[in-house]
């Protein structure tokens, strides 16, 4: 997760002229452990751009979609249309998983 929350935050800082936004939201139901948590990963991996954000209980808004089995979840939109959400159950994202997730910020861009 550590290496695609670094490639968003420099993304985000790299286009801030277009008004890129992101942001984390850890779902959980132990929200004062996860806050901890993601305060620490924020300091460790020098997250400048993106708020790391926590939600009380592990099924996300219900309008958000989530997947039920997804370990990761990413979703890009652009004003309030959802343009993109990638969804997979693997514990890890490879480099290439994040290559091919963040590459779909140019289409949200144009």
């Amino acid at each position: 997760m550590a290496s695609l929350v670094k490639k968003v935050d420099n993304l985000v800082e790299g286009n801030s002229g277009s008004q890129l936004r992101a942001f984390l939201c850890l779902l959980a139901e132990d929200t004062v452990a996860a806050e901890a948590t993601l305060k620490q990963f924020g300091k460790k991996h020098k997250i400048r751009n993106v708020p790391l954000t926590v939600y009380n209980g592990s099924a996300g808004p219900a309008n958000y979609k989530i997947a039920k089995k997804a370990s990761f979840t990413v979703l890009f939109w652009r004003g309030l249309e959802i343009r993109a959400n990638y969804a997979t159950d693997k514990e890890a994202l490879s480099a290439d998983d994040v290559h091919n997730i963040t590459e779909n910020v140019k289409s949200i861009l144009q």
